[in-house]
């Protein structure tokens, strides 16, 4: 086992991305919601396991790094960028075509966020009796950041729910964060499911046009994929316009529910892997994390009679051109395709409905042929994707010998890239 970890550390520390302070060329990106990393995946890595195949996805990996685009730049609130390029893809052992499509904003250093309202919910349970500093801590660089304008509320759960700090406005921040600090740890976490709803009165009784009403939600672990209670309630939040963002603490598990919950309108998900995990999050990118760009983005194709064969970047693995929501970035995000042929020439139509603005718009984008290397680095991370995901397939089957060959030949494929 453990050589098999110590190849997927190398072949992970090869996928790093960029910082944010050092993303490339002028203006924003852009990324889709669902699950925005593969911390969870690392952290099992660092303590020495193998984690399942579902905690390593394209979509995470995309995430994480910046890709060039071609054409011009964006000045609009959001703008695809599609460009083709001919790699290799280490599934099939072929040569295909791809169509990688930049996800780009035109967002400026004047853009403001809305006013917000965020109720926190923080798992207190004797789950998090090792992990509850640095949740208490990630809080508290949260209402660091908040504005005047913003409001915040706080909801911790064990065996029960209970409303620790209403939902209003934070005259005095040392003092919030003090409450926070307090917070012990005690009990079942039975209480996660009323704790939702607690959180879900406060944010609807105070709705007000204008302001974003969003739960933040600290714990090991989200209820099943699927469970009809917290199901209805995330569903109904969601198209009521409260999100949920979910922070996986260190190496929690309900990796597959969170991909599943955070995949509805206004969701996302990060797992707190360290220290320097939680300050990025909720200081350098604490306004992207919390702020919807656009919702209900769609893709469609015009290549002739080429058409898609496969699908990398979009929340929960799902094989469609289309994603609910769409989150700014300091990174510029991607959507990878597989086509099953050339496109001599062709268009993608962009269709999203700005979170600012009700009205749906739509945008032709041409599909240049690639001259600055963002098709091959992101079928590079498609590559990587995949076959970490089947090494880990065929560890968990047994297979150990096949699993190890096959992360040192994507090691090797990774590295060159």
């Amino acid at each position: 086992m453990h050589r098999l970890v110590g190849l997927i550390v190398v072949s992970l520390v090869c996928s790093c991305g960029v910082s944010p302070s050092s993303t490339g060329g002028a203006g924003f990106g852009a990324t889709v919601g669902g699950v925005k990393d593969i911390g969870q995946a690392r952290k099992v890595i660092a303590q020495g396991q193998v984690p399942p195949s579902s905690m390593v996805t394209a979509e995470g990996l995309f995430a994480e790094h910046e890709f060039a685009a071609e054409g011009e730049g964006c000045s609009e609130v959001f703008c695809a960028r599609p460009a083709f390029g001919r790699y290799h893809l280490r599934a099939t052992n072929t040569d295909e075509t791809f169509v990688h499509v930049a996800l780009r904003s035109g967002l400026g250093p004047e853009w403001k966020r809305p006013p917000a309202d965020l109720m926190a919910v923080v798992d207190r349970s004797s789950m998090m009796s090792i992990d509850m500093k640095e949740t208490l801590h990630a809080v508290a660089v949260m209402v660091d950041n908040l504005r005047p304008d913003d409001r915040f509320g706080l909801v911790v759960y064990d065996d029960r729910a209970t409303v620790l700090i209403p939902l209003g406005p934070v005259t005095d921040k040392e003092a919030t964060k003090k409450t926070i600090r307090e917070v012990t740890v005690k009990g079942s976490t039975a209480g996660q499911v009323p704790a939702i709803e607690l959180a879900t009165t406060e944010l609807s009784n105070a709705h007000q046009a204008g302001r974003m009403s969003r739960i933040m939600m600290f714990a090991c672990a989200l209820p099943p994929l699927g469970e009809a209670r917290f199901d209805t309630i995330v569903k109904d939040n969601a198209n009521a316009g409260i999100a949920l963002s979910f922070f996986g603490i260190l190496a929690g598990g309900g990796y597959e529910s969170a991909r599943y919950f955070t995949s509805k309108r206004g969701g996302n998900a990060y797992f707190l892997g360290s220290l320097k995990d939680i300050e990025t999050i909720f200081d350098t990118d604490f306004d992207f994390v919390i702020t919807p760009l656009a919702y209900d983005f769609s893709l469609s194709l015009s290549l002739g009679a080429v058409g898609v064969t496969r699908v990398w970047g979009i929340p929960n693995g799902e094989q469609k051109l289309e994603a609910t929501t769409i989150f700014p970035s300091r990174r510029k995000g991607a959507i990878v395709m597989q086509l099953d042929g050339a496109p001599s020439d062709g268009v993608v139509k962009l269709g999203f409905e700005p979170a600012t603005d009700p009205t749906r718009r739509s945008e032709l984008a041409p599909v240049l042929v690639e001259t600055k290397g963002g098709v091959r680095k992101a079928v590079a991370l498609v590559n990587l994707s995949d076959g970490l995901k089947k090494a880990l397939e065929l560890w968990a089957a047994g297979v150990k010998p096949a699993a190890r060959a096959e992360v040192t030949s994507l090691l090797t494929d990774t590295k060159a890239e």
